[in-house]
């Protein structure tokens, strides 16, 4: 059943309807103007409704099954697993897809954590959500929020990225040159490369996020609280004087969270 879907998709994409859809599928993004019910009619996927967007991608074009088949199986297990009323997707390129599903419930939050918890994660293929929202517009703002977290998630490990999760990070690193002198001017040395440095940069990111508390940040990070205490002074100690001043500030914290996307 699930090659037969493949199949049939891969064709409809290849026959003479896919230039019509995928202009459809432009128009959108580009903001302008379209029939909702021509739009629905052509791309058998109801464009009013609440948009949850994804792009997914395989890091390995060259696996088996062949990669589109990978990210077709992987949309629809995603269907399944958020109980979809719909799904459409177009193949961006021979590694990669845009994605988007239509929600049936007004509860459009949580779906990252709901789907890290129901799905398995998929082999050689990994996801980038973006925030819900309805309409034609929602539509485009999921996708484009999809888009800066695909930008994010391809710095790092993890299998699935949400938007909603890295949206300040990925604000501040849209001029990546301008986000590391940022980072640079925030925390001096504690900006360096290396392990150890690293380590304390995370550690005081962490212990700031947990609002200075010992304990959570221990158990965040699976050590003593005494080494949180220790790596805390250290960290502080490689600071700017004109950061250390100010150690709890907006500045200090959204450099910290810059840092650990720029040296994932």
């Amino acid at each position: 059943m699930m090659a037969e879907e493949y199949i049939a998709e891969r064709d409809r994409w290849r026959g003479s309807d896919e230039a019509a859809r995928r202009a459809i599928v432009d128009d959108v993004l580009a903001g302008r103007s379209v029939d909702a019910r021509a739009a629905t009619r052509r791309l058998h996927y109801d464009i009013s409704r609440t948009h949850l967007a994804a792009v997914l991608w395989c890091d390995d074009g060259d696996g088996s099954p062949p990669a589109a088949e990978r990210l077709h199986r992987t949309a629809m297990a995603m269907t399944r697993t958020t109980a979809a009323a719909g799904m459409l997707l177009i193949p961006a390129n021979t590694t990669s897809a845009w994605v988007w599903f239509a929600l049936t419930d007004e509860d459009t939050g949580g779906r990252a954590a709901y789907l890290r918890a129901n799905l398995d994660p998929p082999k050689d293929v990994r996801v980038a959500l973006g925030p819900a929202a309805s309409g034609p517009q929602g539509m485009r703002r999921s996708h484009l929020g999809a888009l800066q977290a695909e930008r994010i998630a391809r710095r790092s490990g993890q299998w699935l990225c949400d938007y909603q999760e890295v949206r300040l990070v990925a604000l501040a690193t849209a001029e990546p040159e301008h986000a590391r002198w940022f980072v640079q001017d925030v925390l001096g040395p504690l900006a360096s490369e290396g392990d150890r440095v690293r380590e304390l940069r995370e550690t005081l990111r962490v212990y700031l996020a947990e609002e200075r508390s010992l304990r959570a940040a221990a158990e965040r990070l699976h050590v003593a609280r005494n080494t949180i205490t220790y790596r805390v002074k250290r960290a502080e100690e490689l600071l700017p004087a004109s950061t250390a001043s100010a150690a709890d500030s907006l500045e200090l914290r959204l450099a910290l969270e810059i840092a650990q996307h720029l040296h994932t």
